[in-house]
């Protein structure tokens, strides 16, 4: 009965953690993530239009000076991401750091998410930087299934299918 008893608590605790977890980063991580592609527009377009305000360029110059500022925002849009990853994971029970632990110890670098999408945009920098702030603006909505994919490749080696 007292095992029973423990299960019980055990599974409730799970529960609860699982639900409060889960509200804590949809408040602090995933909601608030959301808005940095819109605002990041916005202040490529202000960075944009005063870094060539007055200035004869030609198209190519322009482009450079875009990218670059794409790249910048980039770069700052993943710190932001890893920043805002480490706070909430502070907020979350022992249980959530545990499995976020074992799921991904820290956030991808920019290198990391860079060269994940370099491939896709050999032509176009903006793109490239453009997406990145896109992905860095994402949480990953499928933890069931990261977790599973993470449990297998640490203790069979392979990534099993759910």
């Amino acid at each position: 009965m007292k095992f029973i008893t423990t299960l019980v608590a055990a599974v409730i605790y799970v529960l609860q953690a699982t639900i409060q977890d889960y509200r804590i980063r949809e408040r602090e991580y995933s909601t608030p993530l959301s808005t940095m592609p819109g605002n990041v527009q916005a202040l490529a377009d202000e960075m944009f239009e005063e870094a060539t305000r007055d200035k004869q360029l030609s198209a190519d110059q322009a482009q450079q000076i875009e990218a670059g500022i794409w790249k910048m925002l980039g770069e700052g849009a993943v710190l932001q991401r890893n920043h805002e990853l480490k706070k909430t994971r502070e907020k979350i029970s022992y249980l959530g750091q545990l499995l976020s632990w074992f799921m991904k110890a820290k956030g991808l670098s920019y290198a990391q998410i860079e060269e994940k999408y370099r491939n896709d945009f050999t032509d176009s920098e903006k793109e490239l930087h453009r997406t990145i702030v896109e992905s860095a603006s994402r949480s990953n909505q499928d933890l069931v299934g990261k977790l599973w994919k993470a449990i297998s490749k640490k203790f069979w080696g392979a990534q099993a299918k759910l």
